[in-house]
């Protein structure tokens, strides 16, 4: 699928305030790390054409910047409160040519035939971190868990990179494994409380009484 090239415009401001009026207008407030630590370039880009190529998985970003064209990798994207709505990006100056690293999200596929009644295959790790080119950053790595038995456990170095791509992290990380559901426990049973005795009047006290009465 060919890249869009994204139209982006120098902020003229930064603060809370002026972020807040972009994106009340449909824009996206960014930052742009220049490449070897050149300085940087405030931005904003249309929050719709910024949404397209990210659900589209894209990593690096083609934009336009008064009418120069860059590729830029995506170094963190911020979001709202609510985790639905895209408030700040920040992309670093790359050139598809060079080695880059970053965490790429894992996606399990099928369903474990060997899965027991009252077993699940728990997903432990959903992203790993790999290096390769700018240009072949895959948008997800999926691994199919259909044969994978009860007594094994999916770790990093099984999972399969595509070629030129190689994961940075250890490769006894488990990336997923068997578990067993926790049964519902059964509320326990409380003793029913004993109704309060009624007051006792001791023979001392009653005997006391009698003697008092006597002696009038």
């Amino acid at each position: 699928m060919e890249t869009k090239t994204l139209e982006i415009k120098r902020r003229e401001h930064t603060g809370t305030t002026y972020a807040r009026q972009l994106r009340k207008a449909g824009r996206v407030p960014g930052i742009i790390y220049s490449h070897k630590d050149a300085g940087t370039v405030p931005f904003s880009v249309d929050y719709h054409d910024l949404e397209v190529e990210l659900l589209r998985g894209r990593r690096v970003l083609s934009l336009n910047l008064e009418g120069q064209t860059q590729s830029y990798l995506i170094k963190e994207l911020q979001y709202n409160h609510l985790g639905n709505e895209y408030e700040h990006i920040d992309l670093a100056s790359v050139k598809m040519d060079e080695k880059v690293t970053l965490k790429v999200a894992i996606e399990l596929k099928g369903t474990p035939k060997a899965a027991s009644e009252g077993r699940v295959l728990d997903q432990v790790l959903n992203e790993v971190e790999i290096e390769c080119l700018a240009a072949e950053i895959p948008n997800v790595i999926r691994v199919s868990v259909t044969n994978l038995q009860e007594d094994e456990s999916l770790t990093v170095g099984d999972l399969d990179l595509p070629d030129g791509v190689k994961a940075t992290q250890d490769a006894t990380d488990v990336v997923a494994t068997f578990r067993t559901l926790a049964e519902e426990a059964e509320p326990a049973e409380t003793e029913e409380e004993a109704p309060a005795a009624p007051e006792v009047i001791t023979k001392g006290k009653a005997a006391e009484e009698d003697a008092e009465a006597a002696s009038k």
